[in-house]
């Protein structure tokens, strides 16, 4: 969904819970700030501080592509 709508471009957080909203839960920020955090550790997507305002972030996805390749190589690993 996040994909979809925002392909590689900067983001923000309350951008992202108007796209989750879609999910069985849309309006727990928890959820939405867990899933953004999940992304963040798989190495999927970027996170910076907004410079005009430190206590919120700018998140940007990694292209579909490198995610890819991520997984795949993760994959072959384990193998």
């Amino acid at each position: 969904m996040l994909w979809n709508n925002f392909k590689d471009q900067d983001f923000s957080f309350d951008e992202a819970l108007d796209v989750l909203s879609k999910l069985p839960k849309p309006d727990d920020k928890k959820l939405a700030a867990l899933f953004l955090s999940e992304l963040r550790k798989a190495g999927w997507m970027d996170a910076k501080f907004n410079p005009d305002d430190a206590r919120r972030r700018i998140y940007q996805l990694k292209p579909y592509e490198k995610i890819f390749e991520q997984v795949i190589s993760e994959n072959s690993q384990e193998i």
